[in-house]
């Protein structure tokens, strides 16, 4: 029997607040970077001078190491929906190694950025948006021919699995070629690889 997959619109519900800025600490602990080392996790997607995009980006959790890895010719931009959060990463204090890190700060509507990027991390931020298939469009459209999306959703927030498979049969739906991404601590991923020409 063929197997079904949910294709109508994703809403999610809000009982999973986005963490406040008075949390940000909370966000990068030495047992995180244990866990959950941004580095390491980054590496095998990001080369210098790529164009890197890091949505929910926080307080630069993997924003600074997304600069450091793309170099001073690439370019990062770290997007969220709160101010406080941006301007955690404006105090952060750049090497001369990395990219200059831009901040957007995206609307309760949506993303409202413009662009192509090699890159898109959408880490433990999915789950918070109120349209995901809105915002799933919005990172389609701004992924750049040949590039990457990481998807990851805590694995801890009673999530279900089909709400997860679902969006990442959105992906495949819209000319992604998806992976699973294992060996993440406490979440459930994949890599969604853009082929073909717009």
């Amino acid at each position: 029997m063929k197997e079904t997959i949910e294709t109508s619109p994703i809403v999610n519900k809000p009982n999973h607040p986005i963490c406040p800025v008075e949390s940000a600490g909370a966000l990068d602990t030495w047992y995180r970077r244990r866990l959950q080392n941004p580095g390491k996790i980054l590496k095998p997607y990001l080369k210098p001078g790529m164009r890197a995009l890091d949505l929910g980006c926080g307080p630069g959790y993997f924003s600074f190491p997304m600069a450091e890895l793309v170099g001073p010719e690439g370019k990062v931009v770290a997007a969220d929906i709160q101010q406080g959060m941006l301007d955690l990463v404006q105090a952060g204090t750049p090497s001369a190694s990395q990219a200059p890190i831009e901040t957007h700060l995206c609307s309760e509507t949506g993303l409202n950025l413009k662009g192509e990027f090699n890159f898109i991390l959408a880490f433990y931020m999915l789950h918070e948006t109120p349209d995901l298939d809105a915002t799933l469009k919005e990172i389609m459209a701004l992924t750049a021919p040949g590039g990457t999306v990481l998807v990851a959703e805590p694995a801890f927030l009673g999530l279900t699995f089909r709400h997860f498979k679902s969006t990442r049969a959105r992906f495949e739906r819209s000319g992604f070629d998806v992976r699973p991404l294992r060996g993440l601590w406490f979440a459930k991923a994949f890599l969604a690889h853009r082929t073909e020409e717009r």
